[in-house]
């Protein structure tokens, strides 16, 4: 096997066309295009070349390449800008299975502590701060909420799950970036561009806690797991480009908790109907949870019935009632039963009935583990 062959396996597919797609693997050293490549190479995959050469190679950049200009301020500047391919639309999205179950809020709950319930379960959302670089004063970010958080999370999880790595290069294009999650490049403070930079900054420093809390006649049990969408993130914009045009290498690294559920039993959807549904997180709520008890009916040959109260509070708490959530949880179910061709809903009266016949909008070797 060559050195090409074994790095290739050793990053996977997508990480690899990333950072070696034009770079000319030889006897003793590895030639790139740009300097800015060789340097990114060598600091975060030595150990990877080392495996696949067998001893730490040169890395040569090939004369006659045009090189972008350093900063006159090399420490306060950021990295040079790398032409990396632009985001690009996943055919195939994908979830973990926690954050089916327990959703993000639909709207801004303005408050710093907010809950999500399912059964047992609690899922509790803490917005973050930052330090803001121009006044040095903390600003309190807020809790993700949405449908623009949702989609962020779905391609955050998606591409995660599609490299097989944990960390998500954003492309050099924020334009592109916006097209792969349906948002517009303009807009003012609730939609586009500017939407998207608050949501993404939202999820990026909110801190999550899982709670299961049980009071039986003679015992109590109150469990939980603290953790963090992200473990460690860099985004640069241009300040001289509103639409972001020239966007910088930015990544995200998702936490380990959230990385290894999604290699555990990534939960596959359909993009372009997350597309489609992005204008309600509702919708796309309940899009991703009929999919995951599709699956489950089509792995059990078994289907079920949830009652319109247990499905309010697993994903409609905002709604002052029971009757107000079914009302529009029955609007969302018909833009989906258009677009979701396998699903399969039962007539009883009361509840959402998924029937052992419907199916997953994606198909998958490995379903969903039984519960």
């Amino acid at each position: 096997m060559s050195a090409e062959e074994k790095l290739l396996d050793l990053l996977g597919e997508g990480t690899f066309k990333r950072w070696f797609k034009n770079a000319t693997f030889a006897a003793e050293c590895l030639t790139v295009d740009s300097q800015f490549k060789a340097d990114w190479i060598g600091k975060h995959f030595d150990a990877e070349l080392f495996r696949a050469f067998g001893f730490a190679p040169k890395i040569v950049v090939e004369k006659n390449t045009r090189q972008v200009a350093p900063f006159p301020d090399k420490e306060s500047a950021p990295p040079l800008p790398f032409p990396v391919e632009r985001a690009t639309k996943p055919k195939t999205g994908f979830a973990a299975r926690e954050m089916i179950l327990l959703n993000l809020p639909h709207s801004d709950p303005k408050a710093p502590v907010w809950r999500r319930k399912n059964g047992k379960l609690s899922l509790i959302v803490q917005g973050g701060y930052r330090e803001n670089p121009a006044t040095g004063e903390l600003e309190y970010m807020g809790i993700p909420y949405g449908a623009t958080a949702r989609l962020l999370l779905f391609y955050l999880m998606s591409e995660a799950t599609l490299t097989k790595s944990p960390r998500i290069f954003l492309g050099n294009s924020f334009d592109g970036f916006l097209e792969t999650i349906g948002a517009s490049k303009t807009g003012g403070k609730k939609s586009g561009a500017t939407a998207v930079i608050r949501q993404l900054e939202r999820l990026l420093t909110a801190s999550f806690s899982v709670q299961c809390s049980i009071d039986h006649k003679e015992t109590r049990l109150f469990a939980g797991e603290n953790a963090r969408f992200v473990k460690k993130f860099e985004l640069w914009f241009s300040k001289k480009e509103a639409e972001q045009s020239a966007f910088w290498e930015s990544y995200i690294d998702l936490s380990p908790e959230l990385f290894e559920s999604l290699k555990q039993a990534a939960v596959p959807l359909n993009w372009d109907i997350l597309v489609k549904l992005r204008k309600s997180p509702l919708a796309l709520d309940l899009y991703a949870w009929l999919t995951y008890e599709a699956a489950r009916a089509q792995q059990t040959g078994k289907g079920r019935f949830v009652p319109w109260a247990a499905l309010k509070d697993q994903m409609g708490a905002e709604y002052a009632t029971t009757k107000d959530f079914a009302r529009y949880a029955k609007r969302e179910l018909a833009k989906i039963k258009n677009i979701y061709n396998g699903l399969s809903l039962g007539k009883r009266r009361g509840g959402l009935e998924i029937m052992a016949d419907s199916l997953p909008s994606v198909e998958r070797p490995a379903l969903p583990p039984k519960e």
